[in-house]
């Protein structure tokens, strides 16, 4: 069994920032990549619908202890080509 470590994700963005209360169980700092990357996607996504995104919004993951371990830029979430 794996030992599991309380991460938070606090978006950070034009509209100002957003802070995870209550954080995510998580295996490893892999899995609390793996978990800001889907939601910068998922954010992203919901900007590109409403007609434009900001690649250098981010989330940013932070321990139990409050540090701060990682940002994801939503730019890095994702590869763009083409234009």
């Amino acid at each position: 069994m794996y030992d599991m470590m309380r991460y938070f994700f606090k978006v950070c963005d034009v509209d100002g920032v957003a802070c995870d209360e209550e954080g995510f169980d998580l295996t490893d700092a892999k899995a609390a990549r793996a978990h800001a990357i889907a939601g910068a996607r998922s954010l992203l996504a919901e900007d590109i619908k409403s007609g434009s995104a900001n690649l250098n919004d981010f989330v940013e993951v932070s321990d139990e202890a409050g540090g701060t371990l990682f940002r994801v830029r939503y730019g890095e979430a994702v590869e763009i080509s083409g234009r």
